[in-house]
């Protein structure tokens, strides 16, 4: 869990900065992650 937040983290921030995903679609998946893993 301690390099997946980062990384996934950095994933995100290369999505917006290549300009390929949308900001609510990153910030959507972020929030999607975040309550799949406190939910398992």
């Amino acid at each position: 869990m301690a390099l997946g937040l980062p990384w996934a983290f950095l994933v995100g921030l290369s999505r917006l900065y290549l300009q390929v995903h949308y900001p609510s679609g990153v910030l959507g998946g972020w929030a999607l992650a975040v309550a799949w893993t406190l939910w398992v």
